[in-house]
């Protein structure tokens, strides 16, 4: 397939497939403090600001291994400056205070929340601490006709790191056919 054939097929990377299962899973929950710590005011901050420790803890708990070299001073800068750590911060909490959400951009939410047409590849790390593979066991119900899920093993969160040339064989082979 190529060209806008290819174009029109998607990969879905690491995104959890089905909430209810992921919110039922008290594990899992515990895996996401993080996401709950991020939406009380002033504390993440301060949590933030005083080192960076919680978020080498994040990256290690989530691609167990990783060495993550370069992108660990990068990531450390993004939250040191105070601008940027707000807006990530502010991705976390507009999951759950609409009031953050872009009104420029809420027409676009019939398109993004809605189930996809078109297949989709989801690539899920088998050693994924942050989103448990068994979350993406019945993920393709919830897809278009033509989608697949796949949990890649020896690979965490950070796939894409753990193990570029696999990450990067499986989606051009997925763009392929």
């Amino acid at each position: 397939m190529a060209g806008a054939a290819a174009a029109r097929r998607r990969d879905g990377g690491a995104a959890p497939a089905t909430l209810g299962g992921v919110l039922a899973d008290p594990e899992q929950l515990e895996r996401f403090f993080y996401v709950f710590l991020f939406q009380v005011p002033n504390v993440a901050e301060a949590v933030l600001a005083t080192n960076r420790d919680l978020v080498d803890y994040l990256w290690a708990t989530w691609s167990p291994g990783l060495d993550i070299g370069e992108h660990r001073a990068r990531v450390h800068a993004l939250y040191g400056d105070p601008a940027l750590m707000a807006n990530a911060l502010r991705v976390y909490r507009g999951n759950f205070d609409t009031s953050l959400h872009d009104p420029q951009l809420a027409a676009l939410a019939s398109k993004t929340e809605a189930p996809a047409e078109l297949p989709l590849l989801m690539l899920a790390g088998a050693d994924d601490g942050c989103i448990a593979a068994e979350h993406f066991a019945d993920a393709e119900r919830g897809l278009a006709p033509g989608s697949r899920v796949e949990v890649v093993p020896n690979a965490g969160h950070f796939m894409h790191l753990d193990l570029p040339g696999e990450i990067a064989r499986r989606v051009l082979d997925w763009f392929s056919t």
